[in-house]
């Protein structure tokens, strides 16, 4: 099983990336809603800021990777546009992130059943890209997007595939398009879904 879930996407397993590699100052995206009160939740974005090992646990002052033995005990992150006072000893926005229990179904070869798999880690992951999906309602001081779908096809999108990643900064100078696209995208219908929300979002206004 072990050699199986080592190939699958992250989208197989609850978004669980196989290998964690955090460093100070890497900024990252929380993936749970650890606490909505304080605005910290799915999509909440930071930089770590101290990676607190357990004891015994030896570092080399070699640069480069260290596999650790045993997981941190938390990750102490500065967040973004959360509302919470200071914690005690903390500078404000600063918050440890502790590991939590994730599960997932897998499916063994030979049983009817899937196999239900409970993985604990530390909810955030790398903030050097993301999907424009996962950057709704950001506001981004610099925005690099791609607007070529995927399958290079446009079937089945809507116009939000690529007003939602443009309309994330404030100026047009700050934003770059990686690549040649169909101008196509530009003119896409919003979805059904969409479409809906919007005459529903109208009625409650009225």
């Amino acid at each position: 099983m072990a050699c199986n879930y080592k190939n699958w996407p992250n989208t197989s397993s609850r978004g669980l990336p196989r290998e964690l590699q955090l460093f100070i100052g890497m900024p990252v995206i929380v993936t749970n809603n650890i606490a909505t009160e304080l605005g910290i939740t799915n999509g909440t974005t930071g930089v770590v800021r101290s990676i607190h090992i357990k004891p015994g646990e030896v570092i080399s002052g070699d640069t480069g990777y260290h596999h650790l033995k045993h997981p941190p005990d938390y990750i102490i992150v500065e967040l973004d546009d959360i509302k919470m006072k200071p914690l005690a000893g903390l500078p404000p926005n600063h918050v440890p992130i502790f590991m939590k229990i994730e599960s997932f179904q897998v499916s063994m070869p030979g049983k009817k059943k899937n196999v239900s798999v409970n993985r604990q880690h530390f909810p955030i992951v790398p903030r050097f890209s993301c999907t424009a999906h996962k950057s709704q309602g950001q506001t981004l001081q610099k925005a690099i997007v791609d607007l070529v779908p995927r399958n290079g096809k446009t079937k089945g999108l809507g116009i939000e595939f690529s007003y939602v990643p443009l309309s994330r900064v404030k100026r047009l100078q700050d934003l770059m398009i990686l690549r040649p696209f169909d101008a196509a995208i530009l003119k896409l219908k919003p979805r059904q879904g969409y479409e809906e929300m919007i005459e529903d979002f109208k009625t409650k206004i009225d």
